[in-house]
């Protein structure tokens, strides 16, 4: 970077003594110098000088560590900065479609930036379509040249005398490139169409170059200053390559069969010129040993052709056939003809079309040979699993053998005989084995034994099955399962040719509990919320989790328990009223936490202490808490209301019990304990909410006697004359009722209570009532036939048709007798939260501990077989869908 000339340099220094020495900066050199300068106390020299630059790029001028010489010896540190240069004209190029057909085009975008803060005029663009050997690319003026808002005109000429026509090799444009603004470039957009020859090649290349200094010339800001010539500094290149004008692809779907299965085999047509390929006609002859299958369903998605494929034949005809014209921004449009096809030889089955073996109208064919391979496959085999796959020493895992039939027929009297157990390794009690094979087979798996068998299955071809059951371990494992080579076997003669083989591994796991109150200290009643945190710190996952909380005395659910979870799959118990809060059903992620909550209250003056001991978790493992937690809640004397809806979600026009509980938590063992009298309050019950008839209304308060009212003109519930002892509770109920979707808030506010010692309420209570549209329940399989033993997709899908969320979804899908769940059960789930299970060869889909949103819907899916022919009617019952707000599905399904 070159000093400059547009300034001269200087320096400045600054500070007591301050003296601005000797400056060396000469026009057209690379450094700068400074000698002989002073900086005073606190001050400094500040040089200043304009420099420029004939290169493109970012450029680092750099000043190294100890750089400033001094008498003092003062070290000065390194500094640097960076200046980016761009040249005055720079170019770029691009190409709407790069592989194109002979005698086809494609559009060239040009884009010219001007970097300078002045116009640059008479500007000459020049592009020289490349020639390669005697091929020549030219102008196609289908679509004419354009400079979009720098308008100017086209030429053929450098002169610009002969305006641009079609065929043209040379394509000028004259006009006027507009300034740049700050950092911004001024900038003109050329595009123009290109045509490749009619006589290009497949493969051969034309480079389209705009080269340095002679593509764009003009007048402007130069570095001989204003009204100096102009050009660009860098080059541009775009390559075209010629390609076939029409060509064929052609793949089997799937591309591995058993013996008599069938494939898809699709041939695509690919048209890439610019007009329509009509009359076309292929055949494509298979190779031996393979045949069209009994049913080709042969079929095109082409806009005209037809398609012959009869059973048994060896050839595919397409005839008549049409693909649309290339659309102007794309290489080529498409279409297919197809048809399935089967064989018996074992191996690798080559099918092969030859260049040239298309014909159309046009007399274009494709160019390509191309071929595709389907491979067919013969045998049976099996594979077996454990899950889980690692267990603690004397904890239980699931076996899962899974026999497969890649023969061409069906397979009877299929049979599998697990006889050789590894050491500690035993059929669990219960044993729950499960088959979803065909055929009615026997199952021998009795607890305690080393063996396992499943005799006389059917097993149509190419279709597999699961044969399940629990083994129990003991020792310090790992433990493992061979079946050996034959003892997996059928009546036909094909069986196992390789053993089958499983390994069980060893598993620890640490689990831990932890408990809070929040707030820790309450008054007459008022919610605490009691939050459980299940730590897993193995890294492994823990199955069907679950515990029990029991509380002290005197320590209640609250009437409104609003109880969750995030454990995956948990389901929370939690009675309003009840002395404990129940979790089951979870799966615990590996190295993760996850929570319980309820909200808990006291009804009795003491400090509470809640402790869940050790051991107190159960799972499926056998995994444990080695310590217990405690925590502890402490309760104010006061007299106060909870209040709860009996249930809080009802449908429109159902009726709902308001349960408001009036409690005194004064001690009872004071010197003059505090008897509340002539006790009187009203709850007015929120607009939309009305009482039922009849209100059922009733109280079990102690007094003079306590009367309740329900007022159904102004809808307010009334208690008087009620008495309350120390440490004693009673209950005010009447029914109500809501015609319409909604949330209503019931709310007593503070002070709403009055007595004779002059003693009220200090806080607020409430209580929801929910009306809402009920969920629903639909049902689906993927397909509504299949063969014995193939797996079909059953999925189940649950309608949230409510305003509020549900939680602790849980849905038991029973299979119909001649169903049964596949030995890949894929289980799966998209309810949150949710845990779906299915086990191989069983007969139900669960989902536990789900949570879904206002208004939403998710899905939980299992693959299942037929196991039996013939119809199979799945239904679920009204009244299934469980969930922790009560509402379930009204109609079955």
């Amino acid at each position: 970077v070159p000093v400059a000339a547009l300034a001269n340099p200087a320096v400045v220094c600054t500070g007591t003594g301050a003296a601005n020495g000797s400056l060396t900066a000469v026009e057209g050199s690379s450094s700068i110098s400074l000698a002989g300068a002073t900086a005073g106390p606190s001050g400094a020299c500040t040089i200043t000088a304009y420099v420029t630059s004939n290169i493109d790029g970012t450029h680092t001028n750099a000043i190294a560590q100890g750089a400033v010489s001094n008498p003092a010896g003062h070290t000065s540190p390194a500094a640097s900065a960076g200046l980016t240069v761009n040249a005055q004209i720079t170019i770029g190029k691009t190409a709407t479609v790069t592989n194109v057909a002979p005698g086809q085009w494609t559009t060239f975008t040009v884009t010219v930036n001007n970097w300078s803060g002045a116009p640059v005029t008479g500007v000459t663009f020049v592009d020289n379509l490349p020639l390669n050997g005697s091929n020549q690319m030219v102008l196609d003026t289908s679509a004419a040249p354009s400079a979009g808002a720098c308008g100017g005109s086209f030429f053929s000429d450098l002169a610009g005398t002969v305006p641009s026509v079609d065929g043209d090799a040379t394509l000028v444009w004259k006009g006027t490139l507009p300034a740049g603004v700050a950092a911004a470039p001024g900038v003109c957009t050329i595009t123009f169409r290109a045509r490749l020859p009619a006589t290009a090649t497949a493969g051969l290349t034309f480079s389209n170059q705009l080269p340095t200094s002679t593509s764009v010339t003009g007048t402007g800001s130069g570095p001989g200053g204003p009204g100096s010539p102009v050009v660009n500094t860098n080059s541009a290149t775009r390559n075209i390559v010629a390609v076939y004008s029409a060509d064929i692809a052609k793949s089997f779907s799937p591309t591995t069969i058993a013996q008599g299965g069938t494939s898809r085999l699709r041939v695509t047509m690919y048209n890439r010129t610019l007009s329509a390929l009509t009359g076309i006609s292929l055949a494509d002859t298979l190779p031996a040993g393979l045949t069209l299958a009994a049913n080709p369903n042969a079929s095109t998605n082409c806009s005209a052709g037809t398609v012959q494929a009869f059973p048994g034949d060896t050839v595919i005809n397409f005839t008549g056939g049409t693909v649309a014209a290339r659309p102007s921004a794309s290489q080529e449009s498409s279409c297919y003809f197809q048809a399935y096809v089967t064989g018996t030889l074992v191996g690798p089955h080559t099918n092969q079309i030859t260049s040239g073996a298309m014909s159309s109208a046009a007399g274009i064919s494709n160019g390509s040979t191309v071929s595709a391979v389907l491979t067919i496959s013969s045998g049976l085999g099996a594979v077996k699993s454990f899950n889980p796959a690692s267990v603690t020493p004397g904890g239980r895992s699931r076996a899962t053998v899974t026999v497969s039939n890649s023969s061409n027929g069906q397979l009877s009297n299929v049979s599998i005989d697990d006889n050789t157990f590894g050491s500690g390794l035993t059929v669990a009690n219960p044993a729950n084995a499960a088959t979803n094979c065909g055929g009615s087979p026997s199952l021998v798996a009795n607890p305690g034994a080393t063996s396992a068998q499943m005799l006389g299955a059917v097993l149509p071809a190419g279709a597999s099955c699961s044969f399940s059951f629990d083994l129990q371990t003991t020792g310090s494992g790992p433990w493992s399962n061979t079946i050996p080579i034959g003892k997996v076997s059928s009546a036909e003669g094909p069986a196992n040719t390789a053993a089958v083989t499983a390994n069980l591994g060893v598993a620890t796991a640490a689990i831990s509990i932890n408990k809070s109150f929040n707030p820790v200290f309450v008054t007459g009643g008022l919610p605490s919320t009691l939050t459980i945190d299940v730590v897993n710190s193995a890294s492994i996952a823990i199955h069907d989790a679950g515990f029990t909380d029991t509380f002290p005395v005197g320590m209640q659910v609250y009437p409104v328990p609003n109880a969750s979870t995030n454990c995956a799959g948990g389901t929370v118990g939690a009675v309003p009223g009840q002395g404990q809060v129940t979790l089951s059903g979870a799966t615990l992620a590996p190295n993760a936490t996850c929570q319980v909550y309820v909200d808990v209250t006291s009804v009795i003056f003491l400090n509470l202490t809640n402790t869940i001991p050790a051991q107190a978790i159960t799972s499926a493992e056998g995994y444990t808490n080695a310590m217990g937690t405690t925590a502890s809640l402490s309760t104010l004397q006061n007299v106060g209301l909870s209040k709860a809806f009996a249930p809080a979600y009802i449908a429109p026009g159902q009726t709902s019990r308001l349960r408001l509980n009036l409690l005194s938590t004064y001690d009872p063992n004071a010197l003059n304990p505090i008897i509340l009298d002539n006790l009187t309050f009203t709850d007015s019950l929120p607009a939309g909410v009305s009482f039922a008839t009849p209100d059922n209304a009733s109280t079990d308060c102690p007094g003079l006697p306590a009367i309740v009212t329900a007022n159904h003109g102004s809808n307010m519930l009334t208690l008087t004359g009620a008495v309350i002892t120390p440490a004693t509770n009673c209950f005010i109920e009447a029914d109500v009722t809501a015609g319409a979707n909604g949330a209503f808030n019931n709310v007593i506010p503070a002070g709403a209570i009055t007595t004779t010692q002059g003693v009220t309420n200090p806080h607020p209570t409430n209580a929801w009532l929910y009306v809402v549209s009920s969920p629903t329940v639909s049902k689906a399989f993927s397909a509504s036939t299949a063969n014995l033993g193939a797996p079909v997709t059953l999925t189940v899908t649950i309608n949230n048709n409510a305003s509020v969320a549900l939680s602790g979804v849980a849905l038991i899908d029973t299979l119909p007798a001649g169903l049964a769940i596949a030995g890949t059960p894929n289980a799966a789930t998209t309810c949150g939260n949710g845990v779906a299970s299915a086990t191989a060869g069983g007969s139900t889909l669960e989902l536990i501990g789900a949570t879904l949103p206002a208004g939403s819907s998710c899905t939980f899916s299992a693959s299942v077989v037929g196991t039996a022919a013939g119809t199979h009617l799945n239904t679920i019952p009204a009244g299934a869908l469980q969930t922790q707000q009560g509402v379930s599905n009204p109609n079955s399904t």
